[in-house]
């Protein structure tokens, strides 16, 4: 099974990568940055699953960091999600 973790440095991505690591005859892992727009030009089409993971914490409580804590909470998880959805359908 192909499995791409979005948030290649997360906690939660980089703690189940080293878990699935354990089968590596029945997982293959890749993982990305979100950071930057280059994830937009991926194949998603080649993966099984799409484990998206990437995101701000402890951000929301600080107003500066408001705007950005819901477009990376929120709205790119929903660009995620329809990239990952495009290639199903």
């Amino acid at each position: 099974m192909k499995i791409l973790i979005t948030g290649k440095n997360s906690y939660i991505g980089m703690s189940f990568e080293k878990w699935l690591n354990q089968w590596p005859d029945v997982y293959q892992v890749d993982t990305i940055c979100l950071i930057n727009n280059n994830w937009e030009n991926r194949d998603f089409s080649q993966y099984d699953v799409v484990f998206h993971v990437a995101g701000i914490v402890h951000q929301k409580e600080k107003p500066e960091m408001e705007n950005l804590y819901f477009s990376v909470n929120r709205d790119l998880a929903v660009e995620v999600a329809k990239k990952s959805q495009k290639v199903r359908c």
